[in-house]
């Protein structure tokens, strides 16, 4: 998700985030945020996880990135893979098995 300007966002992959301060619950305190200047994403850090971000919002929630990952909290190195048109890990654990298991139907099992 990092790029030479900064982290690229993951929902519309075309724009730096840029780093802000989100208010939090019912107004009373702040915490860092990611935001997106072209389509609103934010990611936030939860409070019981700092290693992760979490998706929370966008202005165009049509995108497939925020269909697949909205409200998610990955890592940063999933959140750059997401961003560079990759897929988080369960993602992309789900299409090698995927792809394994239709090899394996076709009789195309390589050792």
């Amino acid at each position: 998700m990092i790029c030479e300007d900064g982290p690229m966002c993951p929902v519309c992959c075309s724009a730096v985030l840029q780093a802000t301060q989100r208010q939090g619950a019912l107004g009373f305190c702040y915490r860092a945020a990611l935001v997106c200047p072209r389509c609103g994403a934010t990611l936030v850090q939860p409070n019981d996880d700092p290693a992760r971000l979490k998706l929370v919002a966008t202005r165009q929630p049509t995108q497939p990135n925020w269909r697949s990952y909205a409200q998610q909290c990955l890592t940063v190195i999933e959140w750059h893979r997401i961003s560079h048109g990759g897929a988080s890990d369960a993602t992309q654990r789900e299409i090698d098995l995927s792809e394994a298991t239709s090899a394996l139907n076709q009789g195309k099992v390589s050792r």
